[in-house]
């Protein structure tokens, strides 16, 4: 599912360029609400709405793509380019002004030239520069307070779905096998997929509450219904994000503190808890036995370490965007025969 990207590197107080005519203009209901329909296309698992029929495997999905959902996200970027011409935005000024993103995005794209498969690179760099594309005409056509708004509608329709799924088809919202068995996924294929997502509408409906005064009983009700969704989905990675995600940005509140002893707090804590674990101090089983994990994160860290000991064959250039996680690749087979689930991306 491609990623909306946003325009990270910008404080929200500064606008993306000097607003055009376009941009300063009252956006109409008929384009909002093709903005919101564009980003319910990135926030649904697509594959929800398909006959369980017309699944594919990994392995297929990772090489061809889904048609349905190429179709999908490219009606989004079709639209999303009209809009562009449409509103004649500057598209030359947007990309300087954003530099960083736009060099890793180019980087990708260029990377089809050494990709050892060349037509999936392709493929994947349209889907993120499309995606790209839209991120970048909700931050040059939407104030940030209308822009959190829109964004925690999408992520309420969501949660309500998702929410309405569990308790209408609890046989598709909850998982079906193992040790997850019982956990709420809604409409999306994994539990933790839900959960993170809730946690992420619970951040977006806070400050989209905020932006327009105070908490409605709307906005409450969708705050509530995303807590829900993390607890029925027992994502231990969705409660372990939102309350990361609370405390940065309660210290990043403090106005007595430096921005930039803010940010070195933040990387040193994170660096010292990585050194307690790695020297021992911290017992990591027992920490990971208390919330119910593995030691090894669930297999991530056997994972983690077979990416790590196979990179350095192409540690600068790597082997072009999205063209790691074949099937075809030697190293994605072995990973795939040596664990007990079979990941597309190294989570």
């Amino acid at each position: 599912m491609p990623t909306l990207t946003l325009i990270p590197s910008l404080p929200l107080s500064a606008p993306l360029v000097e607003p055009a005519p376009a941009a300063s203009a009252p956006i109409r209901r008929r384009e909002y609400a093709l903005l919101l329909a564009i980003c319910l296309c990135f926030a649904v698992e697509l594959s929800f709405f398909a006959p369980r029929a017309t699944a594919v495997d990994a392995g297929q999905a990772l090489s061809e793509g889904s048609p349905r959902n190429q179709l999908v996200y490219g009606l989004a970027y079709l639209a999303i380019g009209l809009l562009m011409y449409r509103k004649h935005v500057p598209v030359a000024a947007i990309l300087a002004r954003v530099w960083p993103l736009t060099a890793v995005i180019g980087f990708a794209v260029v990377s089809a030239a050494w990709s050892e498969y060349p037509e999936v690179t392709i493929r994947r760099s349209i889907g993120l520069v499309g995606t790209t594309a839209v991120g970048l005409y909700l931050g040059w056509r939407l104030e940030p307070k209308a822009l959190i708004v829109l964004l925690a509608r999408v992520c309420a329709i969501c949660m309500v779905f998702s929410l309405l799924i569990v308790l209408l088809m609890p046989e598709r919202g909850t998982m079906e096998h193992g040790s997850l068995a019982g956990n709420w996924r809604g409409m999306y294929r994994h539990k933790n997929i839900l959960g993170v997502t809730a946690a992420v509408s619970v951040v977006c409906i806070w400050f989209a509450a905020r932006a327009q005064g105070g908490f409605s009983r709307f906005w409450l009700a969708m705050l509530g219904v995303s807590l829900l969704n993390i607890l029925g989905s027992s994502s231990t990675t969705a409660l372990g994000s939102l309350l990361g995600m609370a405390a940065i940005y309660w210290l990043f509140t403090l106005r007595i503190i430096a921005r930039s002893l803010k940010m070195a707090a933040v990387v040193g804590a994170a660096t010292g808890a990585a050194l307690l674990v790695l020297s021992g101090v911290i017992d990591l089983d027992a920490v990971m036995r208390s919330v119910g994990k593995s030691s090894d994160l669930t297999g991530r860290w056997p994972l983690w370490t077979k990416l790590v000991e196979t990179s350095g064959e192409h540690v600068i250039l790597g082997q072009g965007y999205g063209a790691f996680w074949m099937p075809r690749n030697p190293v994605v087979n072995q990973i795939w025969s040596d664990r007990y689930f079979m990941p597309i991306d190294a989570h």
